[in-house]
């Protein structure tokens, strides 16, 4: 058969090629919108038809309207175009593609989820067939499910009555799911992988803006994708252009002056300034947060006394994400990962004031555990100041001094953060930060730093050195250098 030309209709981006060249049976291609994921797969699809004779596939989503509005479209139009399309059964939903051998054509079926079977959340058999190539479109979809994912990997063994053994491939592709995603727990952790690869599987991440042509030409819609920019919330943009995992925010946001270009960067402690580690001890989750207080202006206040806090600057440093760990094993790692990244530190600590308390299941109340692994920890209890808690944080984020802003997060290593400062930690219809025992941990490690260093009648835990004039004495006077509390100097 003759060689297909696609250069008219497809010029594939890094993503593309990296992926076509893949080995990987299974491959998860998750990024931003119009970044050319669906592209890769139909391509990929379309070639495994052409090039293995009698071959099946099989692509899904969610419901057959989808399917008919978008993808059915879409496969129909590459295999007219690629000279390949043998015929279309409207009826079954079937496409029949003209492969190597004319008198084997191959066939790719078109399937919801939504339709077959009983019951939507149940694993569907999708027929007895065996497929040399599956395809899940908008997989981030929370209605389809890892049963769905599974009983396609079973099917994925097409081999009788071929005359040439297929390369079989299972594709999903997916805009970023949420943390809590089945799709995130299967692939997300091969982004740290050497080229997204472990064993059978690679994921690949993309962004709106990586899908270029060789010679760096936009292949997406340039006037859409700036519309989505002047439109969409920093957490939208996260999620929606750059490829971020995250919640989806639905509700008003809890902070709105975060900018991502004012308030991330890569950070790294300060030497010879304490560390501090806040700790949250959620549900499910709990969290804990490294953080740095610097001062951004000389020591000689001279009668600012009483707004100084507030000036000063917070660095979020590196986050600890823990999910169904006991306080015991949540602190050997914490000390752990304290010495191994943090060595030659000082630090302190403190957290939620509730975990004083003693739990039913438990003997000891978390700050007892913790302290029996040597880490000394404090709290204050915020339930009736969380609100100027927030009020003092979303001041500092649209804040600069000295041409740098108050807060500054590490976007790499404190991730969730970040997503939460930036929108995706909202408010309830009743107009209280949610419960979400997501966001809302690293969200109350920023509130109990806040609470406990920055609000007047606590002590910092550190001695400030402040130049105090005498007042009514000569200009020219030597001023006496005196050393004061910090807790006394905000009584005044």
């Amino acid at each position: 058969m003759e060689t297909i030309n696609i250069d008219s209709f497809y010029k594939p981006n890094k993503m593309q090629e990296v992926l076509h060249a893949s080995d990987a049976t299974f491959i998860c291609a998750w990024g931003g919108a119009a970044s050319g994921k669906s592209w890769f797969a139909i391509l990929e699809g379309l070639f495994l038809m052409r090039d293995f004779p009698n071959n099946e596939g099989m692509v899904l989503r969610y419901s057959m309207r989808e399917l008919e509005d978008h993808t059915i479209p879409k496969y129909r139009e590459f295999a007219e175009k690629m000279g390949i399309l043998f015929n279309w059964k409207e009826q079954k939903k079937e496409l029949w593609i003209r492969s190597v051998d004319p008198e084997k054509p191959s066939v790719i079926k078109f399937r919801s989820i939504k339709e077959q079977g009983a019951k939507t959340h149940e694993s569907m058999k999708f027929g007895s067939t065996e497929i040399g190539f599956f395809h899940i479109e908008e997989g981030q979809d929370p209605r389809i499910k890892e049963t769905h994912w599974q009983m396609l990997v079973k099917r994925l063994r097409r081999k009788d009555n071929m005359p040439i053994k297929p390369f079989c491939r299972g594709i999903i592709t997916c805009n970023p799911p949420t943390p809590d995603h089945w799709i995130y727990k299967k692939f997300y952790h091969l982004k740290d992988k050497d080229d997204g690869r472990e064993g059978e599987y690679q994921f690949y991440h993309t962004q709106t803006t990586d899908n270029v042509d060789e010679t760096g030409k936009p292949l997406y819609d340039v006037d859409n994708y700036n519309r989505m920019v002047a439109d969409f919330s920093p957490a939208w943009q996260l999620v929606y252009l750059k490829g971020k995992p995250a919640f989806i925010p639905v509700g008003r946001p809890v902070w709105s002056n975060f900018d991502f270009a004012n308030n991330t960067g890569e950070f790294d402690a300060i030497p010879s300034r304490r560390v501090i580690r806040v700790w949250d001890f959620g549900r499910r989750r709990s969290c804990v947060e490294f953080f740095q207080i610097l001062r951004i202006r000389d020591e000689k206040i001279y009668g600012l006394q009483s707004v100084r806090p507030p000036l000063d600057r917070i660095v979020a440093l590196r986050e600890l994400i823990f999910e169904g760990k006991t306080t015991s094993r949540m602190a050997e790692e914490v000390v752990a990962y304290s010495n191994t990244e943090f060595p030659d530190y000082n630090f302190d600590d403190v957290g939620d004031n509730a975990g004083k308390q003693k739990k039913a299941e438990h003997e000891k109340s978390s700050f007892e555990i913790l302290k029996e692994h040597h880490v000394n920890i404090r709290g204050r209890p915020v339930q009736y100041i969380r609100e100027r808690c927030i009020d003092i944080i979303e001041d500092k984020l649209a804040q600069k001094v000295q041409g740098l802003p108050l807060i500054q997060v590490d976007e790499r290593r404190c991730p969730v953060l970040t997503e939460a400062l930036s929108g995706s930690w909202t408010r309830n219809d009743n107009g209280d930060p949610d419960e979400d025992n997501f966001y809302e941990h690293p969200s109350d490690c920023l509130i109990y730093l806040v609470a406990n260093y920055l609000l007047s009648g606590q002590r910092s835990g550190v001695t400030l050195k402040i130049a105090t004039p005498k007042y009514g004495t000569h200009a020219s006077a030597k001023r006496e250098e005196k050393i004061v509390p910090f807790s006394q100097r905000i009584a005044r």
